[in-house]
C-alpha cells in the first residue's frame, strides 16, 4: 500500500469512496436519512481546495484507491476507507500519516471529530473522548464525539 499526496485528478475517486464509506460504515449508527442527508450535495470539486493546499492524501493498493485522509495543523479533518478495506490496516496507516501532518509546526493536542462508528477505532490509536456534540448539515443532525491525542509535551 502506498500513501501519497492527492492530486486534482483523484477528486472523483475520493468522492466515490467517501460516499460508499459513509453509506456502508455508518449504517449501524445513523439512520438512512442522516446518512443520505450528510452526503447530499457533495461533489468531486468540493475536495479540490484541500487537495490544492496539500491537505488530502490517499492510500492506494496498486491503482485502486482504498482510503483517504485530510489533515491540517493541529487537527485530523477526515479519515475514510473503502468498506472492503475496513479492518485491514488502511485506516491505521491513514491516521498515522494524518497525525504526522497535523503535528507539523504544532506540539499541542491533535483533535478530530469522530462519528459514532469510529470512536472505538480512534481510542485504540490513543485518542481520548473530550466532548459529545451534534453537528448539523442543513436539517440533518449527527451526534459525534470530539477526541484528542495528547500533545508531544503532554
Amino acid at each position: 500500500m502506498e500513501i501519497r499526496a492527492a492530486r486534482k485528478d483523484d477528486s472523483g475517486r475520493i468522492h466515490d469512496l467517501h460516499s460508499r464509506s459513509v453509506r456502508e460504515l455508518w449504517s449501524g449508527h445513523y439512520t438512512a436519512a442522516q446518512i443520505e442527508g450528510w452526503i447530499a450535495g457533495r461533489t468531486p470539486e468540493g475536495y479540490l481546495p484541500a487537495v490544492l493546499l496539500g491537505e488530502i492524501f490517499v492510500a492506494e493498493r496498486g491503482s485502486r484507491l482504498v482510503g483517504f485522509g485530510h489533515a491540517r495543523r493541529g487537527s485530523v479533518e477526515a479519515i475514510f476507507v473503502e468498506p472492503e478495506a475496513a479492518g485491514t490496516g488502511v485506516g491505521r496507516a491513514l491516521v498515522q500519516r494524518a497525525v504526522l501532518e497535523a503535528r507539523r509546526g504544532h506540539a499541542g493536542p491533535i483533535r478530530l471529530t469522530a462519528t459514532l462508528n469510529a470512536v472505538g477505532f480512534y481510542e485504540r490509536l490513543g485518542f481520548v473522548p473530550v466532548e459529545r456534540k451534534v453537528v448539523r448539515k442543513g436539517d440533518i443532525a449527527l451526534p459525534v464525539v470530539v477526541m484528542q491525542l495528547p500533545g508531544e509535551s503532554d
